[in-house]
């Protein structure tokens, strides 16, 4: 399994669902997006704003269009909003047209959820420290249903990498039928000495190789 923190000792996002994927690409999705820490203290303040009549055309636009580009919400529901205490979670059921991508003989899925690390690197050297302001962790648990008969014909291979307090890891996997998306990208608050961003180059560039590799799917 993932290595999994307690909930609330950290500051994030956690993913956790089901889907069906279907051999046009599209899928069907019931989804749990758990906001941990400070990320669930703006979305709390963020949803007070809205109404509850709002709150669907708010999810679907502001959150869910970043993580499933094309998704239409079909429903959502708050929880834990008024305990202050716990991580608000919001539960939704979304209907996705190109989940996956039509491709010769197939299918090709870009991993949804992905958090470009490399983003945090975009110089090749650096003459002065470099801060990441925010701590930041990602955890993804997705399972998706493939069609009857289908393949998955790119290789899993585990990945764990690590830079400091930074981690990256992968294990995805395939279960029967069912693609099992494993992931953690935990990226605490730091300050990155000019001698120390090589080493991060490194374990950014790795990392967004690790994270957006496409996976390819055979259609009977």
């Amino acid at each position: 399994p993932v290595v999994t923190a307690a909930a609330g000792a950290f500051d994030g996002v956690v993913y956790e669902g089901e889907g069906e994927l279907r051999p046009t690409g599209s899928a069907s999705i019931s989804l749990s997006r758990r906001f941990v820490g400070k990320h669930a203290i703006g979305v709390r303040h963020s949803i007070e704003q809205v109404s509850e009549a709002e709150l669907p055309d708010a999810v679907e636009s502001q959150l869910l269009a970043k993580d499933l580009p094309g998704a239409s919400l079909v429903s959502v529901q708050v929880l834990d909003r008024d305990e202050l205490d716990k991580p608000l979670t919001l539960q939704m059921q979304a209907e996705v047209p190109d989940f996956a991508r039509r491709s010769q003989g197939g299918l090709t899925l870009s991993p949804p959820f992905s958090v470009t690390v490399g983003a945090l690197a975009t110089l090749p050297t650096r003459q002065t420290t470099m801060l990441i302001g925010e701590a930041s962790r990602i955890e993804i648990r997705v399972r998706i249903k493939l069609p009857a008969g289908a393949k998955v014909v790119t290789p899993f291979a585990p990945v764990d990498l690590r830079d400091g307090d930074r981690m990256v890891v992968v294990k995805d996997r395939l279960e029967g039928d069912v693609l099992v998306l494993d992931r953690v990208v935990d990226l605490p608050a730091a300050r990155i000495r000019p001698e120390q961003y090589a080493a991060f180059l490194k374990f950014a560039r790795a990392a967004d190789e690790a994270t957006q590799r496409d996976i390819r799917i055979e259609l009977k």
